[in-house]
C-alpha cells in the first residue's frame, strides 16, 4: 500500500513557489477549499510525481504543468510502500532538457539511488516497484466527495464517519 509521508511542491499547477506538506500525523486527511484553491492540484501532484502524467487527462506531461510565469519547478514526494520509505523527485522546466526523475529508497541513514541512465527507464523502474496503475491509485487512495454547503455540522460528521470506516476508502480522504 502506498502511504504519503511528505511532499514538496514548487511551481506546479496552482502552487506558485515552494509548498511543503507533511502527512505524518494522521491516517486520514480532509482537504477543503474554494474552487481553484488547489485541492485537485494536490491529487495531480501525487499522480504526476508517481506516474509522470496528469490525473485529469491520464496523458503524458506537457509544459502546462508549470505555474503561470514559472520557467522551472519540481515535486519531491516521499511515501511508504510496504513499510519502506521511497522518494521520487521530478524536475521540470520549459526547456525539456532539464526534465529529470530521481528515484530513491531510504536505507538506515542514507538514500539509496535507484535512478537509471534514462528517465524512461527510471519511470519503468518506478512502475515495476509500485505495481499499480494511475487509475488504481486515484480510485483507491484519492477519493473525492463534494459536500453541499447546506449540510449541517451533524450530517457532515455522520458523512465523515461513514466514509472513514468504509473498506474501499483509503488514505488520504479528499473532500
Amino acid at each position: 500500500m502506498i502511504t504519503p509521508n511528505f511532499i514538496e511542491i514548487n511551481n506546479f499547477l496552482s502552487y506558485v513557489g515552494t509548498h511543503k506538506l507533511s502527512f505524518q500525523e494522521n491516517s486520514y486527511y480532509l482537504v477543503s477549499g474554494k474552487n481553484g484553491a488547489g485541492k485537485s492540484a494536490l491529487a495531480d501532484t501525487m499522480i504526476f510525481s508517481l506516474f509522470g502524467i496528469l490525473r485529469s487527462e491520464y496523458s503524458p506531461f506537457n509544459n502546462q504543468i508549470l505555474s503561470f510565469g514559472a520557467e522551472s519547478g519540481y515535486i519531491q514526494f516521499d511515501f511508504f510502500l510496504n513499510d519502506t520509505l521511497w522518494r521520487i523527485r521530478r524536475d521540470f522546466s520549459t526547456d525539456s532538457t532539464n526534465n529529470h526523475i530521481q528515484f530513491k529508497k531510504r536505507q538506515n541513514t542514507y538514500w539509496k539511488n535507484y535512478t537509471l541512465s534514462e528517465d524512461s527507464l527510471t519511470q519503468q523502474q518506478i512502475l515495476d516497484t509500485l505495481k499499480i496503475t494511475p487509475q488504481q491509485f486515484f480510485m483507491t487512495f484519492l477519493r473525492q466527495t463534494v459536500i453541499p454547503l447546506s449540510m449541517s455540522f451533524f450530517h457532515l460528521i455522520m458523512l465523515i464517519s461513514i466514509l472513514l470506516y468504509r473498506d474501499f476508502l483509503m488514505y488520504p480522504l479528499l473532500i
